[in-house]
């Protein structure tokens, strides 16, 4: 029969009569404890990138000189859109901003420079 190694078992499982107790005011108390587990919990999700200022909540998560617009199109040119994005790669996002790009050059070949909108006044 063979003897089983007991250092490499000691140094997996330390001899409980080795162990000195500590005086209780030396041991965490449960509030410490939660605290320490909080600090080295990692957080999931995306990391935050972000590192400019946000003044409104429609330019959270975008880059720099980017904003948030919601717009209605009909349903078919969104399934179209997105059928293009799929097969070229890009992102939808992508699509539509060649599209905007695109008008606003033929409108200022034809037209010129676009007009800044007049301010009214509020009585």
């Amino acid at each position: 029969m063979k003897q089983l190694n007991t250092r490499a078992y000691d140094t997996l499982i330390p001899d409980i009569n080795s162990r000195r107790k500590q005086p209780p005011e030396a041991e965490p108390t449960e509030a410490e404890m939660v605290e320490t587990y909080k600090a080295i919990k990692k957080k999931r999700g995306r990391p935050v990138t972000q590192l400019k200022e946000v003044p409104n909540s429609s330019r959270q998560g975008t880059y720099p000189g980017e904003t948030r617009a919601t717009f209605i199109v009909r349903e078919d040119q969104l399934e179209d859109m997105k059928r293009l994005a799929y097969w070229e790669r890009m992102k939808v996002k992508d699509i539509v901003i060649q599209g905007i790009d695109k008008v606003l050059n033929e409108y200022k070949k034809k037209k010129g420079p676009l007009k800044d909108i007049p301010e009214t006044t509020k009585l």
